[in-house]
């Protein structure tokens, strides 16, 4: 990844905050075709110099067949990101530019022991994500989810490199960054701003 300083990280920490706020990634191997597909991810564990990731897929997927050939692949999450116009900026001259955060993460994926294997990620990723609020559980429907997992291939990634981009304006003073962070929530929520303004502030403004 390219990325000048002060934008670029590989601290895992970051790395573990952005694989929870973005959770999709695009698992791309390293065969011939580079074959890729869209994947939700979540922090298995990160310990004892041991970063592990976990995820599944349909068994229909072609990905199955080529990862058992090829067990070495990127994973590249894309999170919130926005255009911004010179006049959002305290300063001048300003051009236009673009706002975002991305992360790259390198690794061998293992494919987990079946039925249970793909049963234990289903499961932990719905508790994961599934606001507490709702009043729903997957064991609600543990006997339809059982259906399911025959369908489903899950598989750890064990991490070997990561990478990050943070890319929010933060080479400028804190006073402008704060009025961008203000500016930006002032608009029209159809410009859809918000994810990316909660990134400036968790971030760069923390």
């Amino acid at each position: 990844m390219y990325a000048p300083v002060p934008y670029y990280t590989n601290d895992e920490n970051i790395a573990v905050e952005l694989i929870n706020d973005i959770v999709m990634g695009t698992l791309v191997a390293r065969d011939k075709e580079m074959t890729a597909s869209p994947l939700p991810f979540q922090v298995l564990k990160r310990d004892n110099g041991q970063f592990i990731l976990e995820s599944h897929f349909d068994r229909r997927n072609p990905l199955g067949e080529v990862l058992r050939k090829h067990s070495d692949v990127k994973v590249i999450f894309w999170g919130p990101n926005s255009y911004i116009s010179p006049s959002q900026y305290l300063t001048s001259p300003r051009v236009p530019t673009w706002i975002f955060t991305t992360l790259h993460i390198e690794g061998k994926v293992t494919f987990l022991d079946e039925p249970e294997g793909a049963s234990d990620v289903v499961t932990t990723l719905s508790r994961h994500l599934e606001p507490q609020t709702s009043g729903w559980d997957i064991d609600q429907v543990e006997d339809y989810k059982q259906k399911l997992v025959s369908g489903i291939k899950g598989f750890h990634l064990k991490v070997t490199r990561c990478e990050a981009q943070l890319r929010l304006a933060q080479q400028g003073s804190k006073e402008e960054l704060q009025h961008l962070v203000e500016t930006l929530a002032a608009q029209s929520p159809v410009h859809g701003h918000g994810n990316i303004v909660q990134a400036i502030k968790k971030y760069v403004l923390k």
